[in-house]
């Protein structure tokens, strides 16, 4: 099943796609807010979307199927916007990383 990570333009974001595709991941989807980290992620095979989260069709697209999303893209600011992309998409977890004493908002699908 496809796993996405959001924020794969970012340090941690590429890491965590190098970490998934050397692991043997079937497939990695990523999302960047740069069209020019697009091309290193391509030649990896990462099937790569260029948004910054706001659109919830172009963020849901990305998202139809795949059961995982690794959320590294401004977590606080984009929680709610991944919630509403991922209605109906099929996703099963969503893993992400925060600040220390950053405050959490959880919210269940």
């Amino acid at each position: 099943m496809p796993v996405v990570v959001t924020g794969a333009d970012r340090p941690l974001g590429r890491a965590v796609v190098a970490a998934l595709l050397r692991a043997g991941a079937a497939e990695v989807r990523a999302t960047v807010r740069s069209r020019a980290a697009v091309a290193d992620l391509a030649v990896l095979g990462v099937r790569v979307a260029v948004s910054d989260l706001v659109d919830p069709l172009r963020l849901g697209a990305v998202l139809e199927g795949a059961h995982t999303v690794i959320h590294l893209d401004d977590p606080a600011a984009t929680w709610d916007y991944l919630l509403e992309a991922a209605e109906d998409t099929g996703l099963r977890r969503i893993v992400t990383v925060g600040a220390p004493g950053a405050a959490a908002r959880p919210r269940l699908l």
